[in-house]
């Protein structure tokens, strides 16, 4: 028959809100990260040794007949 009071359980709910942005920013931080550092990352822009970049190609040059 004992009823939680409004106050007794927003303090429960912002509590559980808080401890779990915690938990959440805590699994951020914990592990390693090697692409951080410079080791294997699966990053879309990785440039991989040996191979060759794609060919920068320039647009031709107007060449204008008033010379």
């Amino acid at each position: 028959m004992a009823r939680a009071s409004h106050h007794d359980r927003e303090q429960r709910r912002l509590h559980g809100h808080n401890n779990n942005r915690a938990l959440a920013a805590a699994a951020i931080r914990v592990g390693p990260h090697p692409e951080s550092i410079g080791g294997p990352g699966s990053s879309p822009f990785r440039i991989r040794r040996g191979a060759s970049p794609a060919p920068i190609r320039f647009p031709p040059r107007a060449i204008s007949s008033t010379l």
